[in-house]
């Protein structure tokens, strides 16, 4: 459908390139659960080499709303708990991510640190 629009437009044109990489020092969000024999990492494609072993060192279980953070070859990992395994749903995957995208702004101390 079309629309005829006759107002002036003014003001700043923005314009949203899409890279084909993430910079070198993004940090990678994965998602975690909580299975019958302790942390999982359902997107194992996604997962860098000894993510597993040292969720599992540092102590992390994958309940909803845990934030572990990771230093990992030189790269920051934010892996996000998503809860049950079983019971992972959009609804979880949506707070978990939300949760993860705040946690780079909050203070060392804070909740979540």
């Amino acid at each position: 459908m079309a629309f005829d629009v006759s107002l002036p437009a003014r003001g700043t044109t923005v314009r949203t390139v899409l890279a084909a990489s993430a910079p070198e020092d993004a940090a990678l969000l994965i998602p975690v659960a909580q299975g019958e024999d302790g942390i999982e990492v359902p997107v194992t494609a996604l997962a860098p080499r000894g993510l597993l072993e040292a969720l599992v060192a540092v102590g992390a279980k994958g309940t909803e709303g845990e934030m572990t953070r990771l230093l990992l070859d030189g790269h920051l990992v934010l892996a996000f708990g998503l809860g049950d395994a079983a019971d992972i749903d959009d609804e979880a995957v949506r707070r978990g991510a939300g949760a993860a995208a705040r946690a780079p702004r909050r203070r060392r101390g804070g909740a979540g640190a």
